[in-house]
C-alpha cells in the first residue's frame, strides 16, 4: 500500500500531534521509569554514547499498555 501524499499543513498537524503524545506519555510514565541494567547498557553499548544509556530510563508495563494516540483514527 503506498504512503499517501500529505500537503506542508498535514505534516504540521501531525508532527504537533505527535510530539504532543509523546510529551504526554512521557509524564505519565515518568515517575515509573528506572535506569537501564547493566545488561541492558552492554547490549546497546555499539549503537548509543555511554552518556545517552546512563541518562536512559525504561519503564516495563505489566498488566497495562500504553493506549493509541487520541489521533490515531484521523490518521
Amino acid at each position: 500500500m503506498p504512503l499517501p501524499k500529505l500537503g506542508d499543513e498535514q505534516v504540521e498537524w501531525v508532527i504537533q500531534q505527535v510530539a504532543a503524545y509523546i510529551g504526554g506519555q512521557r509524564q505519565t510514565y515518568r515517575g515509573k521509569a528506572v535506569a537501564l541494567s547493566r545488561n541492558q547498557r552492554t547490549a546497546m553499548h555499539p549503537f548509543f554514547p555511554a552518556s545517552t544509556l546512563e541518562s536512559a530510563r525504561v519503564v516495563v508495563l505489566a498488566g497495562e499498555r500504553v493506549s493509541n494516540p487520541h489521533f490515531f483514527g484521523e490518521l
